[in-house]
C-alpha cells in the first residue's frame, strides 16, 4: 500500500561522502570522522527497533510523529534533532496519515583527549566531547535560526554535489562539517538552557520592569499588583520566593542603585539626585545611601570620579 511504506535511499548529491573521512575541529577538540554516510528518507510507516555501530545523527527537517532511543521516547516536530550513541536501538512511528522527511547521518568519531572531557566542558569542543563520551542519548528541536542554517547547508551540499564544479568537493565537505557544528552545538546548548519561566517569574520580571520605570515617581505595591493583575500578598510572597526580599525593599535597593549611577555619570546635583530616585527628602537620601554604599553621596562621587 502506498501509504504503508519506507524510502531509504542515498541521494546522488550525498553519494561521493559515503565512507568519506574528515577531520572537525570544533574548539578544544578534534573529531576524527570516518565511515560517514549521509541517507535521506522518507517514512510514513513505522521503523522497526534497530541500531548502529556508530553514532547517528538523526535529523527531521518535517514531519511529525514519535521516536525512541534506548528509554527515551520524544515527540518528533520539525527540526528534532537526535544524537544516538553506537549500539543503542531506536525506532520512529510517524503521526498516522503524514508523511516524514528525515536525514540520518552515521560516523565513527574520536574526540582527541577524550579522557580530559571533564576539564573543558565550558569550551564548545568540550561540550561535543562530553557529549560523545558519555554516550546518552540526546533530543533536541533546533531553534528558527539553527534551524534555517541546516537547511542552507544541505541545499548547498546538494548544489554543490550536482553541480560537479570546480572545488565541488572541498565545498561540500566545508558546508558538511559546519552542518556538523549547527548540530554539536544545538545538542550541547540544549543543556544549558533554562527551564520555562514559572507564573511567579513572569510575574516578577511584570512587576520589576515596572518597577524599574518609575524610580522617580511615588511606588506603592498596590499600584504594581493591579497592573500584573495579581493580589498584593500575592506580589508581596513572589518578591521573597523569587529575590529573598520584600518588595519594598528591593524598591529602595533599585532607586539608590539608580542613584550611584547618577553620581558616576551625570553632574547633577545630590538633591537632583535624590529626586530622580523618587527620594526627594535629601537628609533620608544620604542616610539610605550610606546605609547601602558606606559612604556619603558627595564622598561616592569623589572616589568613583577622581
Amino acid at each position: 500500500m502506498k501509504n504503508n511504506r519506507q524510502i531509504w535511499h542515498t541521494p546522488s548529491a550525498f553519494a561521493s561522502l559515503d565512507d568519506r573521512s574528515v577531520k572537525l575541529s570544533l574548539g578544544a577538540a578534534l573529531l576524527e570522522i570516518g565511515h560517514l554516510q549521509m541517507h535521506v528518507h522518507r517514512v510514513n510507516s513505522p521503523t522497526p527497533p534497530h541500531s548502529h555501530p556508530q553514532y547517528q545523527l538523526l535529523y527531521y527537517p518535517g514531519g511529525n510523529g514519535e521516536q525512541t532511543v534506548g528509554e527515551l521516547r520524544e515527540k518528533v516536530q520539525p527540526h528534532s534533532l537526535f544524537l544516538i550513541p553506537p549500539g543503542t536501538a531506536h525506532a520512529f512511528s510517524p503521526r498516522k496519515g503524514t508523511e516524514t522527511q528525515a536525514f540520518s547521518l552515521r560516523f565513527d568519531a574520536v574526540a582527541e583527549e577524550a579522557e580530559n572531557h571533564d576539564a573543558r566542558v565550558e569550551d564548545g569542543g568540550g561540550q561535543v566531547i562530553r557529549l560523545l563520551c558519555d554516550r546518552r542519548p540526546r533530543a533536541v528541536r533546533l531553534q528558527a535560526k539553527a534551524a534555517r542554517e541546516a537547511a542552507r547547508l544541505l541545499a548547498a551540499i546538494r548544489d554543490e554535489s550536482l553541480g560537479r564544479e570546480f572545488g565541488h568537493e572541498l565545498a561540500v565537505q566545508g558546508n558538511l562539517l559546519l552542518l556538523l557544528q549547527v548540530f554539536f552545538r544545538a545538542a550541547a546548548g540544549a543543556e544549558k538552557e533554562p527551564p520555562p519561566p514559572t507564573r511567579a517569574g513572569t510575574v516578577f520580571l511584570i512587576a520589576k520592569t515596572w518597577i524599574d520605570q518609575r524610580l522617580d515617581e511615588d511606588i506603592a505595591v498596590g499600584d504594581a499588583a493591579r497592573y500584573c493583575h495579581v493580589s498584593e500578598s500575592y506580589l508581596q510572597k513572589i518578591f521573597r520566593e523569587v529575590i529573598g526580599r520584600a518588595f519594598s525593599a528591593y524598591v529602595r535597593e533599585q532607586r539608590l542603585e539608580r542613584a550611584a549611577y547618577l553620581l558616576r555619570t551625570t553632574e547633577l546635583s545630590v538633591k537632583e539626585i535624590a529626586v530622580e530616585c523618587g527620594i526627594p527628602d535629601q537628609n533620608y537620601f544620604a542616610r539610605q545611601f550610606r546605609r547601602s554604599h558606606g559612604t556619603s553621596p558627595s564622598a561616592f562621587r569623589t572616589r568613583h570620579n577622581s
